[in-house]
């Protein structure tokens, strides 16, 4: 198998792996309510899990031996196709959870992040009718599935963005290191 077509399949496998293990994360969330009592603990799992899955990945790629040199800008792109197929994953995921399984959570969590916006910005009297007139709108998308899988993949794709920078070149220099 050459290269290209190997780090693909690979991306592919730990991509759905992970949206998964994040999907898996939301159904414990709704099951004990922590989006509403500990939301610092769902995303400290779901950032955990991100970051486990890559740098576990990357290392495994790391210790391939590849016809051409793993580089930079290879474990970069890695970490995004793992990130952008983990968000499709995440927010099938989520739709299913939305649409069919907790749509009355997902209603009430959304409900409460605009009733938390209103707090933070000390809203006046125009904001709140137009934030009120965005709750029903905030449930229909929660509950479309293309605006849950964008959302999934923009996500995701920020998450592995960001530590993908940062691991990309961590891989990359053990990776000069070893053929040394």
């Amino acid at each position: 198998m050459n290269d290209r077509k190997l780090l693909r399949t690979r991306a592919a496998n730990w991509g759905v792996s992970l949206g998964v293990v994040l999907w898996i994360v939301s159904l414990i969330s709704w099951k004990l309510r922590l989006d509403f009592e500990h939301p610092a603990v769902v995303n400290m799992l779901t950032t955990a899990a991100v970051a486990a899955v890559v740098w576990f990945s990357g290392m495994m790629n790391v210790n391939t031996k590849w016809e051409q040199p793993y580089t930079y800008g290879r474990s970069l792109s890695f970490i995004l196709m793992t990130s952008a197929l983990a968000g499709v994953a995440w927010g099938v995921g989520t739709f299913t959870m939305s649409a069919w399984i907790a749509p009355e959570y997902y209603a009430e969590l959304i409900n409460q992040q605009l009733d938390v916006m209103l707090l933070q910005a000390k809203a006046d009297d125009a904001l709140i009718e137009m934030v009120d007139a965005m709750r029903g709108a905030g449930v229909k998308a929660m509950r479309n599935p293309f605006v849950c899988m964008f959302s999934g993949v923009m996500n995701l794709v920020m998450y592995g963005g960001m530590l993908g920078i940062m691991m990309a070149a961590l891989l990359r220099q053990k990776n000069v290191k070893e053929n040394e």
